[in-house]
């Protein structure tokens, strides 16, 4: 007879587990919109809506009706059920003492290699973006760079498309690498009081320097780049390009102006069930969900900031 993890905890394990030590962002970066349908409409926004209106009503007249800055068509979310699932022998499960640490290892690799999965799609569609500076120079590994003015100009650019500033930089693992050694950088963090208080994150600082950022995010999550069966090569998902964005944090609706949504209709679902032969155990992971650009003008990028 075949080994089952208890329900509760084969849940839990499945929430709650996050690779210690890879930092994914894409649930970061798409406002959650939980919807019951397989399909549905959602409004797609030029910019952010900042024009004085006529609010008057008059005696025998009906209320002004606001365009909230929408295109003429909406867009059309699909819900698409993304999952993967491994098996567990009955005899490699009599190799170990508790069949819960097995459970838990299996539910981990097969997160770990959704969570991938979607941070490559979400990396994917960020780069995307018609919206950029153009090759940078000078580079930020290079000599005399201009980091802080390229990322003030690209504020700058990104206001007068989008109609807001943006709420949201992410600066890939190897970019920041690069950030933290700048000359001009290292001395503004000098200046920051308590910085003696090794505990402060550079990053937060960063969020002083730029005081529109809430959120400063560094990804550093990989994927092996060749064909099944070939020897692994690791490569970073972002690239070098330095994306800046408005994303409307928590919970919103399908008119929810924001870079992104993620229309949710199930979230992550574990489940297991018997095999009889061989014996033992299927576990499967599983959601079910669309992503989807709701403002193309709310993303920049400040392209190819590294040299090769």
């Amino acid at each position: 007879m075949a080994q089952f993890v208890n329900e509760r905890i084969l849940d839990r394990l499945t929430i709650e587990y996050e690779p210690p030590e890879l930092h994914y962002v894409w649930n970061e970066l798409f406002t959650k919109v939980p919807v019951t349908l397989d399909a549905g409409k959602y409004a797609i926004f030029q910019k952010f809506g900042s024009k004085i209106v006529d609010d008057k009503i008059g005696v025998k007249s009906e209320t002004p009706r606001l365009q909230i800055g929408r295109t003429k068509t909406d867009g059309t979310y699909a819900i698409e059920e993304h999952g993967l699932k491994d098996f567990v022998s009955e005899k490699e499960a009599k190799v170990y003492a508790d069949f819960i640490d097995l459970g838990a290892d299996t539910v981990y690799g097969l997160k770990k290699q959704l969570l991938i999965n979607r941070e490559k799609e979400a990396a994917t569609l960020v780069n995307a973006s018609s919206h950029g500076s153009g090759a940078i120079s000078p580079k930020w590994n290079g000599e005399n760079p201009t980091i802080e003015k390229n990322i003030r100009n690209a504020i700058n650019a990104f206001e007068d498309l989008a109609g807001i500033v943006p709420n949201t930089i992410i600066i890939p693992y190897q970019v920041w690498n690069v950030i933290v050694m700048d000359s001009t950088l290292r001395d503004i963090w000098k200046l920051v009081p308590g910085r003696d208080d090794q505990s402060i994150k550079l990053s937060n600082l960063l969020k002083l320097l730029f005081d529109n950022f809430d959120m400063v995010l560094v990804p550093n999550g990989k994927y092996d780049t060749t064909k099944k069966g070939k020897t692994e090569s690791l490569d970073y998902i972002w690239t070098d390009n330095v994306p800046l964005l408005y994303v409307k944090r928590g919970v919103g609706t399908p008119k929810t102006f924001t870079w992104g949504s993620r229309f949710l209709k199930r979230d992550w679902k574990s489940e297991q069930w018997e095999n009889k032969d061989p014996k033992g155990t299927w576990m499967k992971i599983s959601y079910e969900d669309d992503i989807k650009e709701v403002c193309s003008s709310a993303c920049y990028l400040i392209e190819d900031v590294l040299g090769t």
